[in-house]
């Protein structure tokens, strides 16, 4: 079967949980049409805040394999970079990109894979031995990161050989003695008397990346460029064949338009004067007419769409170059003489001989009965070993920011004193273990009191204690904050209550001033309710002698009535003795 590397990263922010599952169905996939074999592990991106995923497939059709990762990337464009006997065949799809190169070191690649791991064993492997409990954290840690139970047992196997090996022990050779002894355990850092490298091989190193990002930018704008001078030719034809086309068509709109205004208007003036037969040919002639205004109107149009098309093209070549043009630029901010002088505080003063292997080896043959003591200095150089750790990591994510132009002096500084802070615990340990093989137990404890406050010696148990401790502390921190703004929030509620306290008493004060004011109201309106009676009576008592007033004036209407009645009859009966 054919072996592959393979580097997939997708263009989306994603998950490990998600690419996990996306790689389970591309290996289905491939098992429809292939006998195949797949080994992957994901890990996060340092830059990008992604992830991506390197696997190992074992595979014997190339058609099938080549068709799924086109299928599952989103694009079939293949390009080839070469550096040196390696090459790398990169594919920038739709929905990101794959890397393919072959595998010349299979352990090698599958230790790159498992890096997290490995590191994680050699954590677990300080003291030599790997007991039940660490090898269950080592299979839960392997689960995590994504390593088959049985990839992980390999592994683990194959690192607790190679640690026997290097630390077995040549019982034929003789005893030394005491001074030979101490001469074997001094722990020396060589001095470097290969030469310096000078500025301009440095500059070299650090303008390596540059040149070739340079060159592979000016290499597409240059292409750009020559597309340019052919598309800006053909484009000048096309615009002169546009331009006249236009002309043509304006001209002869200009004549059709002319001729239908003429044509209307003798239509409406001297449609007297025309036949029935006459009046229809000319209606018929100006449709014709209009309709081909019309079809000309549009064809103007379409010759102004494909202006706009033309110049688009232009643009979009244009905005490839901006683009270019503006990585270029990055680069130059990033590339610049500080950024060397980082490059150069970095290259030559970070290196460091890691000492940590060295202090396992001497413990693993050290002759001291005190198994406190022996504990203590495994503590301690464990310590050591996850401060270099940290301080390898440290180195690697300076250089990352370098690459992006945003490293800073103040992280070098900090980085060399780590590294001269790794020193002092080289040097701390080498007198602790001298000290006990020489019994001068009062320089053991001095250094061991000066090493406790950093909590070096701390059990698990200890060191767990302390962490919740520390978080428990911090908890209690957020809890009294919490109860110094609920005081303040109290507080201010008091001043509030306070002040609408203030307030209803103000009420209160000018309610009691309202309801005097109703009373006065109340008894004003009892008088003028009693005038109102009185006046009430009075016009009674009106009202009753009118009634005996209207009484008595008809009664005389009565009396003057009969008066008036015998009057005429008396006149009547004595009109006959006047004549």
């Amino acid at each position: 079967m054919k072996l592959l590397g393979i580097m997939i990263r997708r263009r989306n922010r994603t998950n490990k949980k998600i690419l996990d599952k996306e790689i389970t169905t591309l290996h289905s996939k491939l098992k429809k049409n292939d006998t195949i074999i797949t080994h992957y592990s994901t890990e996060k991106d340092y830059t990008k805040g992604n992830y991506h995923t390197h696997l190992i497939i074992e595979y014997n059709n190339d058609e099938n394999l080549n068709n799924q990762l086109n299928n599952f990337i989103g694009g079939n464009t293949w390009e080839v970079d070469k550096s040196g006997l390696d090459e790398v065949k990169i594919n920038q799809g739709k929905w990101g990109e794959i890397h393919t190169h072959q595998i010349w070191n299979e352990n090698g690649f599958r230790g790159h894979m498992n890096e997290q791991l490995i590191k994680f064993i050699e954590l677990c492997l300080m003291d030599g031995v790997v007991n039940d409990k660490e090898r269950e954290v080592i299979f839960r840690k392997s689960k995590e990161l994504g390593v088959p139970e049985d990839e992980c047992e390999i592994i683990l196997e194959g690192m607790i050989q190679k640690h026997q090996k290097e630390n077995q022990i040549n019982t034929s050779s003789p005893i030394p003695n005491k001074e030979e002894k101490l001469v074997e355990h001094k722990i020396n850092i060589p001095e470097n008397n290969s030469e310096i490298p000078s500025d301009d091989v440095i500059e070299k190193l650090f303008y390596e990346d540059y040149l070739m990002l340079k060159t592979k930018i000016d290499n597409k704008l240059k292409k750009i460029s020559e597309e340019d001078s052919i598309s800006i030719k053909k484009s000048e034809k096309d615009f002169e064949r546009i331009n006249n086309q236009k002309e043509n068509y304006n001209n002869s709109l200009k004549k059709l338009e002319s001729w239908l205004k003429t044509n209307k208007l003798y239509l409406f003036k001297g449609k007297e004067n025309l036949s029935e037969v006459e009046i229809s040919d000319l209606k018929t002639k100006i449709k014709e007419t209009e309709l081909g205004v019309e079809q000309l109107h549009n064809k103007i149009l379409d010759l102004e769409f494909d202006f706009k098309k033309i110049n688009k093209e232009i643009n979009k070549n244009k905005h490839e170059e901006n683009s270019l043009r503006r990585e270029l630029k990055e680069l130059e901010t990033i590339y610049n003489k500080r950024n060397f002088l980082l490059f150069k505080d970095l290259y030559l003063k970070s290196p460091i001989l890691f000492q940590s292997s060295l202090f396992s080896s001497l413990l693993s043959n050290i002759k001291i009965d005190n198994e406190k003591q022996i504990l203590n200095l495994t503590r301690y150089n464990k310590f050591i070993y996850e401060n270099e750790i940290n301080y390898d990591e440290t180195i690697g994510l300076l250089f990352e920011k370098l690459k992006r132009g945003d490293l800073k002096e103040k992280e070098i500084d900090q980085l060399f004193v780590k590294r001269k802070n790794l020193i002092t615990y080289y040097n701390s340990f080498h007198i602790m273990i001298i000290s006990l093989e020489e019994n001068k137990i009062s320089t053991y404890m001095d250094v061991y009191l000066e090493l406790e406050s950093l909590g070096v010696f701390n059990s698990f148990f200890e060191k767990s204690v302390l962490e919740k401790l520390s978080h428990l502390n911090k908890t209690l921190l957020k809890i009294d904050n919490r109860l110094r703004l609920v005081n303040s929030q109290l507080s201010k509620t008091n001043n509030y209550l306070s002040m609408l306290n203030n307030q209803m008493y103000s009420m209160n004060i000018q309610i009691g001033t309202v309801s005097n004011k109703l009373n006065t109201i109340n008894h004003s309106i009892e008088d003028v309710s009693y005038s109102i009676q009185q006046g009430n009576n009075l016009m009674r008592e009106g009202n009753d002698l009118l009634n005996d007033v209207r009484s008595g004036i008809g009664f005389n209407n009565l009396l003057s009535s009969i008066q008036t009645y015998q009057l005429y009859k008396i006149n009547k009966n004595t009109r006959g003795l006047r004549e």
